[in-house]
């Protein structure tokens, strides 16, 4: 087990320590060096003889100093602190009386299952009410102690909080802890840490099976703007992440996001941790399509910390939105196991948490490790600055459960006004390298609020390969389907339309028109009917 540069010092080490063993008695030399060898040798070394050498070096060096077992002494009942792992699995424990809060003795049963797995049935036992000071303390069962301790507790311990927590000062004491902790790693209810020295693992036994005929499959029934809930499917007790740049609308899509579940039936809950009530208030009456007293079915609260213990004392299954998750002391490293946090405190809720991210990464401070437990995972990044608007994209890094089509890499552009309402300005297009930039000039063209009107008028759309938005107007199009009658000219329309915002047809900005009325016209072709043979 030793790491690479440090082998030679670790075998003559331990083999000192062999001969040790080996010059009191304890271990068949010759065995030995058939262990040691084959050590060696699944340790990967290429010059097993050298290794060997090493080994037998430290063995002959260990056998000046032989190792001498002190004898356990053994401690018997009377003493106040003895140690019995078997009695153990008869535990006698003291709670707290629930008529008088005087001390009782609960006994606790302890069986064994042919996996060896300990259940535990209480009878509680109330007191007489009466203490009599006088009698003397009686012994307790450090074993007993240990175990109670293990089995109400999680996560991991060390020897030192073992000897805190029990006064264990003497040597004795100590040797008891030992045997115990010995014990209860062949019953496999702890594990040593392979690390650390005198750390050991609590082992959680307990496990929660799944009824698959009685879960409950149905999703969230969440509404997302750009009609992206469409697309994809939110599990009920799942995660959603919003990774945005500076300036670039996380509180915007927070805020849309409540607006449009105001009329669904879960409860709504928002956390926020850069804004105040004035603020907060201030912008909510900028959505002029809502009432104001409808923002009364949002749960709003200032947090910036522990956002797990609110959502499972207040909203474990609704809707919670986290604007924003950061780290206080710039340990970005911990995000993830916020998150984790968050997701083990849901029951059928959705958590949707905005996270900080710089501008020139793709995933959100904390790494690609924030997207491990999201279902659906976007992207917000600022393009331009307008007059009175800015421009942003919305980009999907993961969805976990797509419909009708995988939305996975696409992105789509919108305009924020107001510091709240959200605009399209397009559809969901595959996203490409220079995209952005393209249509950045088109964004900032001093005509464009001209052209977005004249192009209201279009009856088709589409898209160059440059970001320009063309389109024919309904005369060209009757005359296009007069002129192409084997097909479904509108139909034929609509696909190539799509094609071009998702960046399948590359379109050119100088004879576009030419090319849409090319595969027009050869789909015609293909469906003209055949004429019938002359017999």
């Amino acid at each position: 087990q030793s790491v690479p540069g440090q082998q030679h010092n670790t075998r003559l080490r331990m083999a000192t320590l062999v001969g040790g063993f080996i010059a009191g008695g304890y271990i068949d030399e010759g065995a030995a060096l058939s262990q040691l060898e084959q050590a060696v040798r699944d340790s990967g070394t290429e010059n097993v003889s050298a290794a060997m050498k090493t080994v037998r070096d430290g063995i002959e060096f260990g056998k000046t100093k032989p190792v001498i077992l002190e004898e356990r002494e053994v401690i018997g009942k009377d003493e106040p602190l003895y140690c019995d792992p078997d009695e153990a699995e008869n535990v006698i424990s003291v709670i707290k009386c629930n008529q008088c809060n005087q001390k009782a003795e609960n006994v606790i049963t302890v069986i064994k299952s042919n996996q060896d797995v300990i259940k535990r049935a209480e009878n509680v036992i109330t007191c007489n009410h009466e203490t009599d000071d006088s009698d003397p303390k009686k012994p307790q069962n450090l074993a007993t102690l240990i175990l109670e301790y293990i089995t109400n507790s999680s996560g991991s311990f060390t020897t030192d909080q073992l000897d805190r927590e029990f006064c264990l000062t003497t040597r004795k004491d100590k040797i008891n802890r030992a045997v115990c902790i010995h014990r209860y790693i062949k019953n496999y209810l702890i594990e040593a840490d392979r690390r650390v020295k005198g750390k050991y693992h609590i082992l959680n036994r307990n496990l929660e099976t799944i009824d698959i005929e009685s879960v409950d499959e149905s999703p969230f029934d969440v509404i997302m703007p750009f009609d992206l809930h469409e697309f994809v499917s939110i599990p009920k007790k799942s995660i959603i992440v919003i990774a945005g740049s500076s300036n670039a609308g996380k509180t915007a899509l927070m805020l849309n996001i409540l607006k449009l579940n105001l009329r669904q039936q879960f409860n709504k809950l928002y956390l926020m941790s850069e804004m105040g009530a004035g603020e907060y208030v201030e912008r909510l009456k900028r959505f002029d399509d809502v009432k104001f007293s409808d923002w009364k079915k949002v749960t709003a609260a200032e947090r910036s910390h522990d956002f797990n213990g609110a959502i499972k004392h207040h909203n474990p299954d609704g809707l919670t939105c986290i604007d924003f998750l950061e780290e206080v002391d710039g340990e970005y490293f911990k995000i993830p196991t916020d998150i984790r946090a968050i997701y083990e405190s849901l029951n059928e809720g959705v958590a949707c948490i905005a996270i900080q991210k710089r501008t020139d990464q793709e995933y959100a401070r904390g790494g690609q490790a924030t997207t491990e437990k999201a279902r659906l995972y976007v992207t917000v990044d600022h393009i331009t600055t307008l007059d009175h608007s800015i421009v942003c994209a919305l980009k999907i890094l993961k969805l976990k459960r797509p419909m009708q089509k995988n939305l996975q890499g696409h992105e789509i552009h919108f305009k924020i006004h107001s510091g709240a309402k959200i605009e399209p300005l397009g559809d969901w297009m595959r996203s490409e390298p220079g995209l952005r930039e393209k249509l950045k000039v088109l964004y900032e063209a001093p005509n464009r609020d001209k052209f977005e009107q004249r192009k209201d008028n279009y009856a088709f759309k589409f898209r160059t390969e440059t970001g320009n938005i063309i389109g024919v107007n309904h005369t060209d199009f009757s005359q296009w389907s007069l002129n192409h009658p084997n097909i479904d000219v509108s139909k034929e329309c609509k696909r190539l339309s799509d094609a071009s915002f998702q960046g399948r047809l590359k379109l050119r900005d100088k004879g576009w028109i030419y090319q849409v009325l090319g595969i027009i016209g050869k789909k015609n072709e293909e469906c003209k009917p055949r004429q019938q043979a002359v017999v």
